[in-house]
């Protein structure tokens, strides 16, 4: 938590947590150089004025819903490495952080992502909460998961599995197979080249900007197996430091 006067992360955080089941911790800032201890409970030690403040607003808060929290300052060097380090020592099943003044959520949850990257394991994954002024949240999963699949994308898999599915030998083929071998021939070609690899992919995520959805003209074609079943082959390319956080702890 920053800033007493807007604590918009912690007013969500304890409308979406239930106390009495989860634990939520507060946890405030306290940048130094490295050597520090991992974090301190707040009745150990000394407040600063500004961390005075800010707990005694968080009380203030928590009271007002009727919950209760628990308060911590966390010595940091670099804000997200504290964050993620705190969060996995605490075994949080999520962290909240408000908006950054000078960050989107999509650059903070980078941050924190490859802040966690860096840690050694055992480490935990966990849903990290970027809530705006308005009230409105957004959530990114840190850790390895499954992607977001657009229908479009499954359509495009399940079309790919019914053509290549006639072909003989292949009555045991599966959807997963495909998205392996597809992975791993991207995985083979990037390793042979970097550049190409990189290119081609950005002509992609272009061309993905501006597609319609699968069954359009842009990409209906019929094969000798009939309407419905074809994919249209791909065209030939032509060639920190403000914060405010809470992480809710499962007990």
């Amino acid at each position: 938590m920053r800033d007493s006067a807007a604590p918009f992360a912690l007013k969500w955080a304890l409308t979406h947590t239930n106390t009495d089941d989860q634990d939520l911790v507060v946890l405030a800032a306290r940048m130094m150089g490295a050597g520090g201890p991992e974090y301190v409970d707040a009745s150990e030690q000394l407040f600063s004025e500004h961390e005075q403040m800010l707990f005694t607003k968080a009380v203030s808060v928590a009271e007002s819903f009727g919950k209760h929290i628990s308060l911590l300052v966390v010595p940091a060097g670099d804000i997200f490495s504290a964050l993620v380090q705190t969060a996995n020592s605490l075994d949080a099943a999520a962290v909240v952080s408000g908006l950054s003044t000078k960050l989107t959520a999509e650059e903070q949850a980078y941050h924190v992502g490859q802040a966690w990257e860096a840690l050694p394991e055992p480490k935990r994954q966990f849903t990290f909460y970027v809530i705006k002024p308005d009230g409105e949240s957004l959530s990114f999963h840190i850790g390895p998961h499954a992607p977001t699949i657009e229908p479009h994308e499954v359509q495009l898999v399940h079309r790919l599995w019914l053509n290549i599915r006639r072909a003989p030998d292949m009555e045991d083929l599966h959807h997963s197979d495909i998205l392996t071998y597809a992975l791993t021939r991207m995985a083979t070609e990037f390793a042979r080249d970097k550049q190409g690899t990189l290119k081609d992919l950005q002509r992609c995520i272009d061309e993905s900007h501006h597609r319609r959805g699968l069954g359009g003209a842009q990409h209906e074609e019929l094969d000798e197996a009939g309407p419905g079943y074809a994919i249209r082959a791909p065209k030939t390319a032509h060639r920190t430091d403000d914060h405010e956080a809470n992480t809710v702890k499962t007990k």
